[in-house]
This record gives structure tokens, sequence and C-alpha cells, in this order.
């Protein structure tokens, strides 16, 4: 089928038995005309069809014969509205440096389908399908209003504030899509909870992106994948892929957005209340790093307490022996004219003589009564005997 496109849209509805249909479309170029638009709108309600978009210059897009997978040769392809099973599928040129104006475009789709097929010529570039009037067309991107998601703003989600604990407060409302704003970070942790309302279902799977685009999650792009079964509870550590180190890469995306897209996605039309928690984010690498000094500084704690207790234990054995040299100890003999310790009065034991000292003077004290002694008179140049005041050396 050959279409030619003109300054006026050409409109055709179609329905396609087939597995595949080839379309040829020339393009009437004019100067203030540089974009075209190819747009599918899905007709059929009952089942939704797998339908991909494919469009190529000079030959109709095709299957390699060369290779030795089954890859089909093509320029441009709406993958995203098929990964989603898109009801509304899309396709823009920019015709601006293009010589060629014959092209083609063929239309995969899985089952008997009706759809209408738009071409058009356009001057700006165009958003898909208007934003769905839920936001506002800024250079070919959508700016979806507060609530509305996608590229084209065609799916309502539940916006949270960033990094803040969420709590759904009616479990009366099954939630698809929620979804938070957020500028650059080295990353967080994410916590998501469902109600025990769904213990007996076993088939809940939850899909994040992130992305600098309102794109969804989805069996291909999707950045985290997860069925949740037994617990309800499904942890994931987001870390940025922006090296540290480069401050000149951190300045570039400090400003940017990025946007957490979450996809709850159950077969059976459960209802619950879901709690999302955040924390900061500590590399796993890191986090070990940490273990081991922790595990180091308290091992050399533990060794330095034994270590000063070894050494005063040490110390306190070497002063005892250091006084015991000190003074002479005296004999049985001796103890008959000294009976009792001038300092104590207390009397010795001549079963232990190796606690007593014996001065110069000849006058006998238990050591550690005249260690005290001497202790008392540190701040004289020489200690003196506590009996006849002589010196000691």
């Amino acid at each position: 089928m050959q279409i030619d496109i003109g300054y006026q849209p050409w409109e055709q509805n179609f329905i396609q038995t087939k597995i595949n249909q080839t379309l040829l479309f020339k393009v009437n170029k004019a100067k203030q005309l540089r974009y075209v638009l190819i747009e599918l709108f899905v007709i059929t309600r009952k089942q939704q069809a797998n339908i991909l978009l494919l469009q190529s210059y000079q030959e109709a897009p095709c299957f390699e014969n060369n290779s030795s997978k089954k890859q089909i040769r093509y320029e441009n392809a709406d993958i995203y509205g098929k990964q989603q099973l898109k009801k509304y599928h899309y396709i823009v040129l920019d015709q601006e440096n293009k010589t060629e104006f014959s092209q083609f475009l063929v239309i995969l789709t899985n089952q008997t389908t009706k759809y209408k097929l738009i071409i058009q010529n356009l001057s700006q570039m165009p958003c898909p399908n208007n934003c769905n009037n839920n936001g506002i067309c800024k250079n070919g991107v959508c700016l979806c209003n507060s609530g509305y998601l996608d590229d084209d703003c065609s799916q309502k989600g539940l916006q949270i504030i960033p990094f803040q604990k969420f709590q759904q407060k009616n479990d009366n409302e099954m939630l698809q899509y929620i979804y938070m704003s957020f500028n650059y970070t080295i990353g967080f942790n994410m916590l998501i909870k469902f109600s025990k309302k769904w213990e007996n279902i076993t088939d809940v799977r939850v899909q994040i992106l992130i992305s600098q685009k309102f794109n969804l999650p989805s069996d291909s792009n999707n950045t985290y994948d997860e069925i949740i079964n037994d617990k309800k509870i499904a942890k994931y550590k987001i870390k940025s892929n922006i090296n540290l180190i480069d401050n000149e890469q951190i300045q570039n995306v400090a400003n940017q957005t990025y946007f957490l897209l979450i996809k709850i996605i159950s077969n059976k039309n459960a209802k619950c209340c879901i709690q999302i928690e955040f924390d900061e984010y500590v590399d796993e690498e890191d986090q070990k790093l940490i273990k081991l000094l922790v595990i180091l500084s308290i091992a050399v704690i533990i060794l330095s307490c034994f270590g000063i207790i070894a050494y005063r234990c040490f110390r306190q054995r070497s002063d005892k022996q250091n006084q015991n040299n000190i003074y002479s100890n005296p004999i049985q003999e001796d103890i008959q004219n000294y009976q009792e310790c001038p300092i104590c009065l207390d009397n010795f034991d001549i079963n232990q003589l190796t606690q007593l000292a014996k001065l110069d003077c000849n006058h006998i004290f238990h050591i550690q009564c005249l260690t005290l002694w001497r202790t008392y008179y540190t701040n004289t140049i020489y200690s003196i005997c506590p009996c006849c005041r002589q010196v000691m050396e």
C-alpha cells in the first residue's frame, strides 16, 4: 500500500489479520515541515495486542540473513510501546537531513487487531498523543502534571516525598504506580512492606526503575524486578553509577532530576496497605572496611589493656624486688634486740625475716612500713631513720 503525505494528515482504520503489514509512504517535504509523526491507536478492546512499529528508508524492515539470530534490520522502532503493551504507538522522524523521502513502515502484531493509523507532517518536534492533555509539551518531551506518568502522561501514579517514610492510609485503593523525583544522590536503601491482607496472594511482583524520564518499568528495561511471595517485604540497595572521584561528573549531574518509579503487579485485584522506608546507602565494600576497622580497633584496645595491666604488674613486682634489694635483712639475733616495728608497733615474726629491713644504724622495720615512711619524706634529699634520724643511703 502506497501513501502520499502532504500538508494534510493522512488517517485510516485497519483490521490486520496477518502477522505483519508493510506500508510504503512518501513525504512531500516542505521547509517548514521538518518532522513526520506516525501514530497508531489500537481500537481492539478485548485483549491487549502485542504491536511493534518498525520504520526504515530505501527498503522495508526485514530479517538479516547473515545473522545467526533472528534480528530485524530497521532504523526506527517503538520498542517502548511494545514493552508496555500499550494501545498507543508512535514514531517521530526528523527529515531535515534526509534526501530519501520514500519510507517503509512495518506493523507487527500477534493477533487480529483493529487500529487507526495517522501520519502527518509537522513543523515542530511533536509530543506523543499531545501528552494526553495531562502535561505540557516542550521540545518533544512531555512535562507531566503531578500524578501522571509515562512519556505521554497516560498513566496515573501516586507521588511521594523523596526519602521520607510513606504509609498508605487507605487499603481500599490498589496502587499500581508510585513515584518520586529527586536530585543526584550517591545511593540509598529502600524497604517496601505489604500489609498482611496479601498473605494468601503469592503473585505480587515489584518492578523499580530509576530514570531521568517518566518511562515505566517493564520486563525489558526495569532496573530491579522481584516477585514477593512469603514475607511481603522487598529490600533494595540502589547505588549511583557516578564516579565519586570525578568532581566534574558530579557537578554535571548534581542539578539533574531523577525519577524513582515503582510498579506493583498482581494478577488478582488485591487490596493492601503499602509502606516504603528509606535509609542512607552504605556500600558493601565500605561496610566490610568499617567492620574490619572496628574489629582492628577493638583488638588494639584489648591488646593495649593487656599491655598496661602486664606493665603495671611487672612494675609492681620490679619495684618490690628493688625495694627488697635496697635493705639488708636482719638475722634472728637482731630480732632479740628489736622485737617490734617502731612505725606500726607490731611484733616481728621470726619466720618472715625477708619482709624486714635492717638499716646501717641497726634499727629494724617492716619493709612495707619503711617504704611508706620514705614516701612521706619524698621532698627531702635523703630519707632519715624514724628512730635515730640518721640519713638512709
